[in-house]
């Protein structure tokens, strides 16, 4: 018999994985792994981008056009590479969607 605790952490996985599924076709990525193995961290997709649950909820929930998403992981990339504070996706989201 299954118990509660491992019947909500099924279910919470599953969730989040249906998340990054509609994440994937919605930005033409491919999931390959979570890092660490921690289900709902960061989820890596392509062997290249490397993207906090909370983006992939964000994104999905929001709904935000899909030209935002490459766009701000550019910056962000971009920043870290200069030595400059990255832009979070919901305050970069504010300052790009007018």
């Amino acid at each position: 018999m299954i118990k509660l605790k491992e019947f909500h952490r099924v279910n919470l996985n599953a969730c989040i994985h249906l998340y990054v599924d509609f994440f994937e076709k919605k930005h033409d990525l491919r999931f390959e792994y979570w890092v660490a193995d921690q289900i709902g961290g960061i989820a890596c997709f392509g062997d290249q981008y490397f993207v906090d649950f909370l983006v992939i909820r964000l994104d999905l929930e929001e709904n935000v056009p899909k030209k935002y998403f490459f766009k701000w992981f550019d910056s962000a990339v971009e920043s870290s590479l200069k030595g400059e504070p990255i832009t979070n996706y919901k305050n970069f989201l504010k300052l790009n969607q007018k």
